[in-house]
């Protein structure tokens, strides 16, 4: 009896590090996501870094850990059903690089998926050891809620939303935009739904009023697939609370339970309603900004944000879908490559873009996934969510387990179909805070499971496999630090370009700043492009020929051709300029800038009936460019054809009826003919 207690004794006083470790790990990885997006552009790609980094503590520390004569790591958490799924998926996008445009980012948006699966296993392994570590999630969820509802309500005032409704979109709470922000709201109620269950005293009514808060936030953000995405959850607690009575004769105090989080909810969702209604009448009315902006008090409502669903979409996301859905019929098998649908997709986008702003995500990850894996790599894609299921079905359907762990398999299938309706709608694949939700639903529905296996004496993970990681992770964490230098480098040549003195680097040593990976930026934009820029700013043009003649990181994007065709005329080299600029026009037909390249080479050679040509095709193509009328008119006008000049400006009233510059013009013939 003595050795068997001196036995617990030393057992206990080995693992306790891991406990210790893991419950830090894992603080770090939730508190990540309020971190304010320092030095980077884009606050993704810091997080991203961060977890890089966490998961280069995580495996050190296991490595420590296996030293030992005894490996307590199970060989379940990388054998199932979720890690092969996972592990498939990721082999299907390293043979996609033999269809990618741009393997750079191919290697960039792989390693970010890698990064995340090695997340989802360090938080089975941590959670398997030590299942009470739920419980730090639980509370670390609930001060990460608080912190949210704080900066929500409080944002609210602060960027002027209770006097101009439109400027919600500037509450993003560190996570990059409202959509985002909402989607991480979304994410932390199942943890609330399992503290109002399970806790006691205080903290469980904290639990049920953050409830009652989030969802109050949820209207004031606006987003509609969070609207969505919160009646998925209550109706599938709901569901769940009838299953454990009807199918497992349990009590039916957890329907009770159940129907008292879902009153909270709605109760949340009616106070946020009137609430909106409350600052527009108050506050928007009498700014005159609901007149200007032609807003009623129901213009944000909750009503009406669901009646616009399909409104919404059919302006903006049904128009991405389909060019989508256009890529993926010319290649439906094979794909484009892992993180190339951003480029595939302007060989459609460009043509219908009057500018060099374009959709760089298809807003639905699973036609992304088809049209970047072809489609099978969209079946292993979703058999990564069907394995999840799976397994939580398998967790669900036995009798006599714990209700914490039934419960806590729960909480991850809620977070999976979280996921999955923003997926619907957003890109979750491409943002650090949803795809943490995403490894760690996985995660809590692997270790639920696993709980309810009874096995004497599990094999144990062999210490090969850590040390395979361990290389795999000097490898990923080496690109992901590139990535992060790559966003620093191109905040800082923003900050260049909009006169900070702080940054003075020159164009050369831009060129050489810049990592190898990626080549494009986070919105697209070749990096060479950006080399570019600097030279020519330094009135270097040659240099920035040189710089990006040769790149092909964007082949449809169209802005290297225009750029190239703006050095070569800064160079006095016409013809070169002109060749550019045809180019641009042929990608580009309904953009104005090659167009004006071409019209200033003519005017400047006084060959104004060649520019008259050209303006008049243009305008035949695009007729809402206020400048091409400018410039027609002032064409028409150096060619003395007054007629013509009169038509033209009438012509551009039409598009343009209150344009006080067509009407001056318009003003000056009349007055000059009335002279004479």
């Amino acid at each position: 009896m003595e050795v068997e207690q001196v036995d617990r004794k030393v057992r206990f006083k080995r693992l306790k590090p891991i406990y210790f470790v893991g419950s830090i790990l894992i603080a770090i990885y939730l508190l990540i996501q309020i971190f304010p997006p320092l030095w980077v552009l884009d606050s993704t790609t810091m997080k991203h870094y961060a977890f890089s980094l966490l998961n280069v503590f995580a495996i050190i520390f296991l490595l420590l850990y296996i030293r030992k004569k005894e490996n307590l790591i199970p060989q379940s958490i990388f054998k199932n059903k979720i890690s092969y799924s996972w592990l498939l998926l990721i082999i299907i996008m390293l043979f996609s690089f033999f269809q990618s445009m741009n393997i750079a980012e191919s290697v960039v948006t792989l390693n970010r998926w890698i990064i995340i699966y090695l997340l989802f296993i360090y938080l089975s392994i941590f959670l398997n050891k030590k299942p009470s570590l739920f419980k730090n999630i639980i509370n670390i969820s609930i001060i990460i809620s608080v912190i949210n509802v704080l900066w929500c309500i409080i944002a609210y005032y602060v960027v002027g939303a209770h006097e101009n409704p439109r400027n919600n979109i500037y509450i993003n709470g560190f996570y990059g935009n409202k959509n985002i922000f909402a989607a991480a709201i979304l994410f932390k109620l199942p943890f609330l739904y399992y503290a109002f269950v399970f806790k006691k005293n205080w903290m469980k009514w904290l639990s049920l009023f953050l409830i009652f808060s989030l969802t109050f936030c949820l209207v004031i953000l606006s987003a509609r697939t969070s609207f969505i995405g919160l009646v998925m959850q209550l109706f599938l607690l709901f569901a769940f609370a009838l299953f454990i009575v009807l199918r497992l004769k349990k009590s039916r105090k957890i329907i009770f339970l159940s129907l008292i989080i879902i009153s909270s909810a709605l109760l949340g969702f009616v106070s946020g309603d009137r609430f909106l209604k409350y600052n527009f009448n108050r506050y928007c009315v009498s700014s005159n900004i609901a007149q200007k902006y032609e807003l009623t008090e129901d213009s944000y409502s909750v009503s009406n944000r669901f009646k616009s669903i399909e409104e919404g979409n059919s302006k903006g996301r049904l128009k991405i879908w389909k060019n989508t859905i256009s890529i993926i019929k010319d290649n439906p098998i094979k794909g484009y490559g892992v993180g190339n649908h951003k480029l595939a997709i302007m060989r459609v986008e460009t043509p219908q873009k009057f500018n060099f702003i374009v959709s760089d995500h298809a807003h639905n990850d699973f036609l992304e996934m088809w049209s970047e894996l072809g489609v099978f790599g969209l079946i292993f894609y979703l058999l990564l969510f069907a394995s999840a299921f799976l397994l939580f079905i398998k967790t669900q359907w036995k009798i006599n387990i714990a209700k914490t762990t039934r419960y806590i398999s729960f909480v991850g299938l809620l977070c999976i179909i979280t996921y999955m309706n923003d997926a619907m709608f957003n890109f979750p694949l491409e943002r650090a805070d949803c795809q943490l939700y995403l490894a760690l639903g996985m995660a809590l529905i692997l270790i639920s499971y696993i709980k309810t296996i009874k096995k004497e004496s599990p094999a144990n993970t062999k210490k090969i496999v850590f040390y395979m990681i361990a290389l795999l992770t000097i490898v990923i964490t080496t690109i992901e630090t590139m990535h992060y230098l790559s966003s620093i480098l191109q905040k800082a040549k923003i900050l260049q370009t909009n006169g900070s003195k702080r940054i003075k680097y020159t164009a050369e040593q831009w060129d050489k700043l810049f990592p190898p990976i990626p080549t494009v930026d986070e919105n697209v934009n070749p990096i060479a492009l950006t080399k570019g820029m600097r030279f020519a700013a330094e009135k270097k043009y040659r240099q920035a020929i040189n710089v990006i003649i040769n790149d092909k990181s964007n082949p449809y994007f169209a802005l290297r051709e225009y750029r190239l065709s703006n050095y070569y005329y800064n160079l006095n080299m016409p013809d070169s300029a002109e060749y550019w600029a045809r180019k641009c026009m042929e990608m580009k037909p309904l953009c104005y800038d090659p167009v004006k390249i071409l019209i200033r080479r003519y005017t400047k050679e006084n060959r104004y009936d060649i520019a008259d040509t050209i303006l008049t095709n243009y305008i035949s193509r695009y007729k809402f460019n206020k400048n091409s009328y400018i410039d027609l008119i002032d064409v028409k006008i150096k060619q003395n054809q007054k007629d013509k000049v009169l038509s033209a400006i009438d012509s551009a009233l039409y598009y343009f009826p209150e344009d006080l510059t067509f009407m001056g013009k318009k003003e000056e013939i009349g007055k000059n003919n009335d002279e004479k």
